[in-house]
């Protein structure tokens, strides 16, 4: 998948040093692509306690202080069917 503007994913915050608060996912927005080839974001992360920007690296799998793909993207399986509805819903044809 590639990272582009308005997409919405999963950043994980960092935790307390002390283990208090443990590392929690937040929905973000891609608000800015800085590097296609590592998929450097600026991220708008929204969370329980406000909202805010940061800049950050992609991570495969959920990794604190990182963005990645929420879970039903990371665990959709590429191919001819998932592009074909993909883009069917994109013209409106399906729900």
């Amino acid at each position: 998948m590639k990272a582009t503007i308005g997409r919405m994913v999963e950043y994980l915050r960092h935790g307390s040093p002390d283990g208090t608060h443990k590392a929690e996912p937040s929905p973000a927005v891609i608000t800015k692509v800085l590097d296609q080839d590592s998929q450097e974001c600026q991220l708008f992360v929204m969370n329980p306690n406000g909202v805010y920007f940061c800049a950050t690296s992609f991570s495969e799998q959920p990794k604190p202080g990182h963005w990645s793909w929420p879970p039903h993207m990371r665990d959709a399986t590429p191919g001819p069917y998932f592009s074909q509805a993909h883009r069917k819903r994109r013209k409106g044809n399906l729900p």
